[in-house]
Order: structure tokens, then sequence, then C-alpha cells
């Protein structure tokens, strides 16, 4: 296992985000391609409120309900699965096809379909050109790559003071310090 060299003088422990990490040609990246790439619906799996589908038409029957993290689970039986055309498409466990599917998934559904809009996505580009540039700024400049305080009423006051040292940092930016001061002190 390779080590990565650091200097005494490194700011941060862990890089600002995990892409840094993962290599461009590391294999994770195809799995994510494949999973975002799914159509879902195309498979035949269709969530109602106790049933989902498969690609034969064979009905996966809900098994449980996790409240704690909001999600019900499918599972159609090993068996048929098996001796099912499509199995290697579906799934390759032996106890059949098993789908996991979020209280809110029509929800994230309809937000992944409307983000792919272009009208949309021009909207997302304005967005990382104006929106995410106190975020860099706070996690790159500031160091604030996570919240120290613990609670709403906590995190709301570190966020405040994120965003004054920003719009102080973006004054002296625009008037430089001496007019910044100048113009403090005319009020």
């Amino acid at each position: 296992m390779a080590f990565r060299q650091s200097e005494r003088s490194q700011q941060m422990f862990l890089p600002p985000s995990i892409e840094e990490y993962v290599a461009q040609d590391d294999p994770v990246r195809a799995y994510d391609l494949f999973v975002d790439n799914l159509d879902w619906r195309a498979l035949g799996i269709v969530a109602d409120e106790h049933q989902a589908g498969c690609p034969a038409g064979h009905r996966l029957t809900y098994r449980r309900t996790c409240e704690d993290r909001r999600w019900r689970e499918y599972q159609l039986d090993g068996g048929t699965c098996c001796a099912c055309e499509h199995y290697k498409q579906c799934t390759r466990g032996r106890n059949g096809r098993k789908i996991v599917r979020y209280f809110n998934e029509d929800l994230r559904d309809r937000l992944r379909r409307q983000f792919e809009e272009p009208a949309n996505q021009e909207i997302y580009k304005r967005r990382k050109q104006k929106v995410e540039l106190p975020f860099g700024h706070f996690k790159r400049n500031l160091g604030a790559d996570h919240f120290l305080l613990r609670g709403l009423a906590g995190v709301r006051v570190e966020m405040s003071l994120l965003a004054s040292c920003f719009n102080v940092s973006r004054l002296i930016g625009l008037f430089g310090v001496a007019g910044l001061i100048a113009r403090l002190s005319a009020l």
C-alpha cells in the first residue's frame, strides 16, 4: 500500500473532496456510472405501497420496513429468480432479487428527471458559478471542512461567522483595505 506524502505546513489532514482519493480510472467510477444510468422502470421495478416488479413480470412482495432509515424492502423467492431468463441481468443472489425503496423514492425520481432537463442544467451551471464560490472559500481558505459546533443553533452561529468572514474578504477584494476602512469610517 502506497502512503501519501505530506508536508509539515499542510493545512488540512484530509483533502477537501473525496474525489482526490479516487483515481479517474478507478473501477468504482464505472460502478457509479452504471448504477446512475439504470432505468428502473425499464427493468420493471415499479414500487407501489407493498409490491414491486421484475423484468419478467414477476411481483416482488413486501418483506419489511426500516423506519429508522425510512425504506421498504421487497423480495422475490430464489427458486423463481434462478429459473428466470433474466437472472444474470437482475441479481446473482441465490435468495432471489431484493430491492430497497426509500419512502421518498418517487420524489427523488421526479427531481432526478427534472435535473436532467436542458433548461434546468443551465440553472445549475449558474448555481455552480455563483453559489459554490462561498462554500469553496469556507473549505479551502478558511479550513472549515466540517462544523465544530453541534446542534442547529451552533451550526447557525458558525455559518454566520463564516459568511461574515467571506463578506469581509470580498469587500477587501473590491475596495482594498484602505478603501474599506475609509468607507466604514464614513458611516
